[in-house]
């Protein structure tokens, strides 16, 4: 039978709820999905920005604290080549304002979380400075006596060496919050693959549901074609 103009101009009751029902499931459903996606971006932008205000303060108190080392140990030349009293009194204040903040920049590092995870780390850089300090404490003693010779062999077999010593756990270091920033993006990188899948899933279901219906009815009309062809075959 045929469906007839007028039941085609004016669809039952039952046929417009179900159009409305779907409608409205519909709207829910990106509604939905539009809040969810704003809590996920919310989160992983709260998530990286945590990550950016972590890592970012470490590495540049690690940069400052290598440069004021540096200048620390170029000071110290500069105080023993200066043969000018002006430009002796002058290196040596210098080297006196670069130790304290070396210092002041080591105590900030060690208080962050990063180091207190890390004691050892903490311990031998906060060892090899007051070796420094101690160093230094011998170099311009030997200076004010006048003791060239002597202020250069405390500068050849302390100051340098500890230098050294120091510019390379300050290098362990940086390469431990690198590390430890490494990580804590891939976890993140990990949730947004994860929340993405997820999302997805969600948005496609239209499509699923479309698919699983489009199947039911594939599989409805094989049967009653095949039911049809053994019907018409069977003798009366």
């Amino acid at each position: 039978m045929s469906l007839s103009a007028s039941s085609l101009a004016h669809p039952s009751p039952g046929l417009i709820r179900r159009l409305k029902l779907a409608l409205l499931i519909m709207v829910v459903s990106n509604l939905t999905l539009g809040c969810f996606s704003v809590y996920l971006l919310r989160t992983l932008d709260a998530g990286y920005s945590g990550l950016l205000d972590h890592s970012l303060p470490l590495m540049t108190g690690l940069r400052q604290l290598t440069k004021e080392t540096v200048s620390m140990q170029r000071h110290v030349l500069g105080s023993l080549v200066a043969q000018d009293p002006v430009q002796r009194a002058d290196a040596n204040a210098k080297l006196k304002e670069s130790t304290e903040k070396q210092h002041r920049l080591l105590d900030n590092l060690l208080r962050s979380p990063e180091f207190a995870a890390r004691p050892e780390l903490s311990v031998a850089l906060r060892r090899v400075a007051q070796t420094y300090e101690t160093g230094l404490v011998s170099f311009d003693r030997e200076l004010k006596a006048g003791n060239w010779k002597a202020a250069d062999q405390v500068r050849n077999e302390i100051l340098r060496p500890t230098i050294a010593s120091y510019l390379s756990l300050i290098d362990q270091a940086a390469v431990a919050v690198e590390a430890s920033s490494q990580s804590i993006n891939d976890e993140y990188s990990d949730r947004v693959r994860t929340n993405s899948t997820i999302l997805l899933g969600l948005a496609s279901w239209p499509l699923m549901v479309a698919g699983i219906i489009t199947f039911v009815v594939a599989v409805i009309v094989g049967v009653l074609v095949f039911v049809y062809r053994q019907v018409g075959t069977e003798p009366y």
